[in-house]
């Protein structure tokens, strides 16, 4: 059995650690698994090949975001675009809703909403990983909310944002009545 680099055993250390987060945040903005996985090996590749410092955690991390983003700004990246998610599919499933919804957002504001709501980055942290200038996150998640509330609404839903944890949850309304348990 070949013996591993140690730079090859800290990629997967790191990959180990960070790649389930990375592979989550592709998916929210592919709703893809596929396309997330190839995103996240794109952006792992790329690491590779820029030979990134790999005993810098915090650096590393933000990296391999900002590839993972850029992989999935490119036309090859977003090809699986919520392939697998479409309008009353699986109607009993809020989660296909929301990700319909996410997937009627522009990239930009998708990557912005998934990174503050769903990765909790602070919006200078989102700014680096979408290459813009800071003051436009703010305009972008704002955005996105109102993109996303108006598409969730239009489906008959809800999107909460008043979450002291910052999190968006996204809530059906009740289908039954306290009637139905009590009788």
């Amino acid at each position: 059995m070949p013996k591993h680099s140690a730079r090859a055993v800290a990629l997967q250390d790191f990959l180990d650690r960070e790649g389930p987060e990375l592979r989550r945040v592709a998916f929210l903005m592919t709703g893809s698994w596929t396309a997330a996985d190839d995103a996240l090996s794109t952006a792992a590749t790329r690491l590779v090949r820029e030979r990134a410092d790999l005993e810098d955690l915090p650096q590393l991390t933000r990296t391999a975001r900002r590839h993972l983003l850029h992989h999935l700004a490119t036309k090859e990246g977003s090809a699986h675009l919520v392939d697998e998610v479409r309008p009353g599919r699986h109607a009993a499933d809020p989660g296909l809703h929301l990700m319909s919804a996410l997937a009627t957002l522009p990239f930009t504001q998708r990557a912005a909403v998934v990174l503050r709501r769903f990765c909790h980055l602070a919006p200078d942290r989102i700014a680096e990983a979408l290459e813009v200038p800071p003051e436009e996150v703010a305009g972008l998640l704002t955005s996105g909310i109102d993109g996303l509330r108006e598409t969730l609404t239009d489906m008959g839903d809800q999107l909460v944002t008043d979450d002291p944890a910052g999190s968006a949850r996204y809530r059906r309304p009740a289908e039954t009545t306290h009637e139905e348990f009590d009788g």
